[in-house]
């Protein structure tokens, strides 16, 4: 098979229908030991099969979701939740992101006043730099300012 998830799909649909038999089987129990057992190796046979497929598929399911779901959450909810939190997240970043922006352009208009040669040679170091070599814009307005 090309397609690993359809495997998965096919050997996890035995492994259902083969609970469903031994559901059956156990709700009907009239003491067929040998119809038991072989309904019970049929299932683990299925299990190992589904066993199987998983590094195929490598899949990583978050821990958080299991715990979720064992408590009775509906998967789709939880993902709406966790997408909800991420944005709450970077909104939050967002406004940080925003501040720090507005305080920079603060301090440089107030270090402006106080040092208008250094902060001319500090903006001009700025706009020139580029992302690489800001490390060294920063380095050469400090050694600057030391002598």
């Amino acid at each position: 098979m090309s397609d690993p998830r359809k495997g998965f799909r096919q050997a996890a649909e035995h492994a259902l229908w083969k609970i469903h038999e031994l559901e059956a089987t156990v709700g009907e129990y009239n003491g067929d030991q040998s119809l038991l057992n072989d309904r019970l190796n049929g299932l683990v046979t299925e299990l190992g099969g589904l066993a199987s497929h998983r590094e195929a598929l490598s899949v990583d399911v978050p821990v958080e979701l299991l715990r979720y779901v064992d408590e009775g959450g509906n998967p789709d909810a939880f993902t709406s939740e966790i997408f909800q939190r991420a944005n709450r997240s970077n909104q939050l970043v967002k406004g940080k992101v925003e501040a720090f922006a507005s305080f920079r352009e603060a301090l440089l208009q107030e270090a402006g006043k106080a040092f208008p040669e250094e902060t001319a040679a500090f903006k001009a170091l700025a706009e020139t730099a580029s992302p690489n070599n800001l490390k060294q814009a920063a380095q050469y307005a400090n050694a600057g300012s030391t002598s």
